[in-house]
């Protein structure tokens, strides 16, 4: 099952960089997206966290940091790959 919660996000580019495969060239990107601390995403194994952005382009979460005890901001690194 999935859960959606539209969240106001900072998105701020992470770098990226270029594979030579057979099938093309591979492109990954990265991105950090902070929002404000909300319980579910807390609690939420970070493997099963998406993120889509306003351009409706999906990332997914490489890692995600909860900010300190005042439970202020979730800071989430993500990536996507694509031809």
């Amino acid at each position: 099952a999935t859960v959606e919660y539209a969240r106001w996000a900072d998105e701020s580019g992470a770098g990226s960089g270029d594979t030579v495969t057979e099938g093309g060239l591979l492109t990954t990107s990265g991105r950090t997206f902070v929002v404000r601390w909300f319980s579910e995403l807390a609690v939420a194994p970070e493997t099963f966290v998406k993120v889509r952005d306003n351009l409706n382009q999906v990332w997914y979460s490489e890692g995600i940091s909860l900010s300190d005890a005042r439970k202020r901001f979730i800071v989430i690194s993500a990536a996507r790959v694509g031809l």
